[in-house]
């Protein structure tokens, strides 16, 4: 069964929240990690808590760690924790680098504390996310987590690189599958090897993370040209830093460079509501949401390969969640992107 194209039952028995108990097991090892009790660090400690997001990385591991029959131990509690950690030392970094004001609907850490204590803090949340890693004994979770974060930052600095260019498409692509995607991607394989299963199995499920976590870049971005100002995180910053992502590559390949320049440039300005109502760039909007929702599509053929469970049917509604709350972003309806 395809289950993305599937409506998902959304009951309460199969809601994350239901079928994941040991989220509270895991949001007490993020705690005691995040607030190790010393002095120096509990400011910064308070507002990582204060600021924690929906967990959607933990959540879809260990939804993808249940559709494979394993009951979530130790293990599984434990790399849930670090990929969530990992993921909040890299917004304390990105919050530096792009110099973000909000996130979650607060100020940013480094706008409250200064740039050198997000960073060390950020350093010091990653640390200790593979300190605890580490004393699992497996050097393969340790050494998956590492390529995890190589592939973060060389995203992360390629897309940098390319800032004021006009990518081809398959290149930004590429740039979120590695700066966004690698996060779910990895999920996806470590899921599949405390389940036992040889490395071409756990890449399968690997690819359902990919796709996942590409379109979830791509609602994000989205999200940073559509939403408004005083939106709950901040937006634009994309625009502003001369960042080309797909909605703008899709105007520039429909309608060149010049309608690309006429618009870009004004998305900012008072002009803004003017060009998001363009039907060229409303156009470009709906095409990179059906961009997608089409890797969604792709990464459900993985559904076919499980039985039927709760967990299952949860994941399924998970991506079929995004697809909807990215669908609305080009109609202007709908909540913000968490």
């Amino acid at each position: 069964m395809n289950g993305m194209t599937q409506e998902p039952t959304h009951s309460r028995e199969d809601r994350p929240e239901a079928l994941l108990p040991e989220l509270a097991d895991v949001e007490e090892v993020i705690r005691r990690l995040l607030a190790p009790g010393e002095p120096c660090l509990e400011p910064a400690a308070a507002h990582a808590l204060r600021s924690a997001g929906k967990r959607l990385r933990p959540v879809v591991f260990l939804l993808l760690a249940k559709a494979l029959g394993q009951r979530p131990g130790v293990a599984h509690i434990v790399v849930a924790a670090v990929l969530e950690l990992c993921h909040t030392a890299s917004l304390f970094h990105d919050d530096v680098l792009d110099r973000a004001r909000v996130r979650r609907g607060r100020e940013t850490l480094h706008t409250l504390r200064g740039n050198r204590e997000a960073v060390l803090y950020g350093d010091h949340v990653l640390a200790g996310a593979f300190q605890l890693l580490a004393d699992l004994s497996r050097p393969d979770l340790v050494a998956l987590m590492a390529d995890l974060v190589r592939r973060v930052c060389a995203g992360e600095i390629k897309q940098w690189s390319r800032r004021g260019r006009l990518l081809p498409r398959q290149e930004y692509l590429a740039i979120i599958a590695a700066k966004t995607a690698s996060f779910f991607h990895t999920a996806g394989i470590l899921a599949g090897r405390l389940a036992g299963l040889d490395a071409a199995h756990a890449a399968r499920l690997g690819c359902f993370g990919e796709n996942f976590g590409m379109a979830y870049q791509i609602g994000d971005d989205l999200y940073d040209i559509v939403a408004p100002p005083r939106a709950d995180k901040s937006t634009g910053r994309d625009s502003k830093a001369g960042i080309l992502t797909l909605p703008w590559i899709c105007l520039r390949d429909a309608h060149g460079s010049q309608a690309l320049r006429d618009l870009y440039f004004k998305i900012d300005g008072k002009d803004r509501a003017r060009v998001l109502e363009d039907a060229r760039m409303r156009a470009a909007l709906r095409e990179s949401a059906e961009i997608a929702a089409g890797l969604l599509r792709e990464g459900a053929a993985f559904f076919e390969e499980l039985p039927q469970s709760p967990a299952r049917d949860a994941l399924a509604a998970l991506a079929e969640d995004l697809r909807a709350k990215i669908m609305r972003f080009t109609t202007g309806k709908g909540p913000g992107f968490p």
